[in-house]
Parts: structure tokens; C-alpha cells; sequence
């Protein structure tokens, strides 16, 4: 059959790219959260892409396409990283680990690249998703309604697509970085991410908690983890990505719409879910300066509150503003949280 892989038939032979139910390594989860929001689907477009430049050696991609209801449907690549003993794309390891990107997450970063060998030597198999530049800024936060919790749609979709596809043994683990991270954590508070990822791992994040407070004029509120009180108010080179992504201007000087920013944020949105009883939550921070280890202080407060348990690794050395994977320390201390809560 030319050019149609047995990754596509396989993909194919499901009803459904998008349908939750829970994965053979699950236990039965509660249904759908009230009011949750619904996850689009996903198409294969092609089995055996071209890897994107920077992939780590002897990588597989594949080209998907996600759909979400009400916003235009985005492309990504897949970067699959197999462990030993694990063949082709849709091959099962121990766990699972869909990774995210900071920014629009339209592109691989040297430091995400470093940590791929202890962690497919964990049995750990790592999904790159890459997705398409459209416009800017792109990537899946960027919709025609600048709402980034409709964005969050493609972030929550293709996390169930791949437990459903490829899920882990044992788990199915989420890791985001930076804005990658607080995609993640919209999935989970309005799109019922909890019922198949067993444990998200934030790092960095989520940058976008509240951010009607990280787009505040001066003097900015702050936060205290790590035993730094940290400001909330975004850095020079995030406020114009904020603006951009949510249609407003003035972020972090005169801001125009501080009402559609913290109502399009992870914490003050319609409605957020906050209590995870079968995902376990990881946040690795730098010790110095961020807005986002201040926005992740707010995060974990919100969460604890609700009633989930959350991990926290304070990571100082060389980590530097949000770079928590800086020198081999700060890797060191994030695949082993990774690790301690993904099981």
C-alpha cells in the first residue's frame, strides 16, 4: 500500500482521533468536568516527515493536523524520541512524555534537546510537538478571537490524541515549558486534561496565571516561592507577546483591556478546574528573578487550595530568569521530578 504507513493504518483504525476513554494503563476516571470544554480531532497527514532542524539523532516525525471548533485547524510535527527496545512511532514504552515548547511553540530549543538521553534511558518516550507558524505570533495560543483558551484547544487535543495513540505502560506524562507549560495548564482547567495525563510537569509556568497582574502598570504585585518574593509584571521581551496574542496594547505600562486579559487567564477564566485527584503537578523554577516563577507561586497557591498536591523544585546555580534547563544541575533536577511523578 504505497505511502501509507502501518503508524497510519493503525491511527486510521480508530473511530476516532479525539474520543476520550481511558488508556489501557489507567485506572477509570470520573467523566468529563462540568462545563468542561470539548477537544477538537486529530488527522495524520504524513506517517514519515522530515525531522525539523535541531531533533535529536535518529528521531521520527510525522505531520498531524488539529482541529478545534471555532478556531482554525493548525498543523504541527511530531519529534518522536524512542527508548531502546521501542520501534517506530506509535511503539508503547513505560511512559509517555508529550513535551511543549515556550513561546508559540513553533520550534526545538538546544536546552529541551539535552535532557531527551536520561530520559529515554528512563523508558521515558518523548513527543517534540512543533507547531506550524501561522501568522505572528503563532503557534497553537494564536486565534482570529485573540482568546487563548480557545487556542488551549490544540494543546488539550493533541495530549489525548497521543495517550490515546502511543500512551505509556505505566503513564502518560505532560512536560511544558514557558508558555508551553501554561498550555498545559488551561488543558487541565477547562478541557478535562485530567482525565488521561497521569502527571504535567510545568516548567517555568504557567506564565500566564493571571495576566491582568503580569501586564499591570508599575509598581507590579508580587509573589513569594522559593523564598524570594518575585514580580508578577512580564519582561520586555513577554509583554509584547502577550499583547499580540490577546489583542490588547500597553502591556506592562498603560494596559487596554485588563478585564479580557485576566478573563482569558489560567486562573480567572470561566470557571477554571483546579483540583487534580489523578494528575500529579511538578513545577521547576530558577531561584533569581522570573515573572513566571511569580506567576507559578500564584498557580501552586490556587491548586493547593483546590486540593491538589503540587512539587516544587527550586533550581538555583546557573538557572537564570526562566532557563531552569541552563547547566547540567538544573536537567539533573528536572528529570528527576519528572520522573518522581510520573508513575
Amino acid at each position: 500500500m504505497p505511502r501509507l504507513s502501518l503508524f497510519v493504518l493503525a491511527l486510521c483504525a480508530l473511530a476516532a482521533c479525539s474520543s476520550a476513554h481511558p488508556a489501557p494503563h489507567e485506572a477509570p476516571r470520573v467523566g468529563a468536568a462540568e462545563g468542561a470544554l470539548s477537544v477538537g480531532s486529530v488527522s495524520v497527514q504524513n506517517a514519515n516527515a522530515t525531522c525539523p532542524a535541531g531533533s535529536a539523532a535518529g528521531a521520527l516525525c510525522a505531520v498531524v493536523q488539529v482541529a478545534c471548533s471555532g478556531i482554525p485547524t493548525l498543523g504541527a510535527t511530531l519529534v518522536v524520541n524512542n527508548p531502546a527496545g521501542v520501534s517506530g512511532l506509535a511503539g508503547k514504552a513505560r511512559y509517555l512524555m508529550p513535551y511543549f515548547s515556550g513561546g508559540p511553540g513553533t520550534g526545538l530549543a538546544a536546552p529541551e534537546q539535552q535532557i531527551i538521553p536520561a530520559l529515554t534511558a528512563a523508558q521515558v518516550k518523548t513527543v517534540q510537538v512543533v507547531w506550524q507558524q501561522v501568522g505572528s505570533p503563532g503557534g497553537w495560543p494564536a486565534t482570529p478571537t485573540h482568546s487563548i483558551i480557545a487556542g488551549a484547544c490544540r494543546e488539550a487535543t493533541i495530549t489525548q490524541w497521543l495517550d490515546a495513540q502511543m500512551g505509556g505502560q505505566v503513564a502518560t506524562c505532560a512536560q511544558g515549558f514557558s508558555a508551553g507549560s501554561a498550555g498545559l495548564a488551561y488543558a487541565l482547567a477547562y478541557y478535562n486534561a485530567g482525565a488521561w495525563l497521569d502527571a504535567v510537569q510545568l516548567l517555568s509556568g504557567p506564565p500566564l496565571a493571571r495576566m491582568d497582574l503580569g501586564c499591570a502598570a508599575p509598581p507590579q504585585q508580587t509573589a513569594t516561592t522559593c523564598g524570594v518574593a518575585y514580580s508578577l509584571g512580564y519582561e520586555s521581551n513577554h509583554a509584547p507577546l502577550v499583547d499580540g496574542l490577546e489583542g490588547t496594547t500597553g502591556c506592562t505600562t498603560a494596559p487596554s483591556d485588563p478585564a479580557k486579559l485576566a478573563g482569558d487567564s489560567v486562573l480567572t477564566g470561566p470557571s477554571p478546574v483546579l483540583g487534580y485527584a489523578y494528575t500529579k503537578i511538578g513545577i521547576a523554577t530558577c531561584s533569581q528573578q522570573s515573572a513566571a516563577a511569580g506567576m507559578s507561586a500564584l498557580y501552586e497557591s490556587a491548586l493547593t487550595q483546590a486540593g491538589t498536591s503540587v512539587v516544587r523544585a527550586c533550581i538555583a546555580g546557573g538557572c537564570q530568569g526562566e532557563n531552569v534547563l541552563a547547566d547540567q544541575a538544573g536537567r539533573d533536577a528536572v528529570v528527576a521530578q519528572f520522573l518522581a511523578i510520573c508513575n
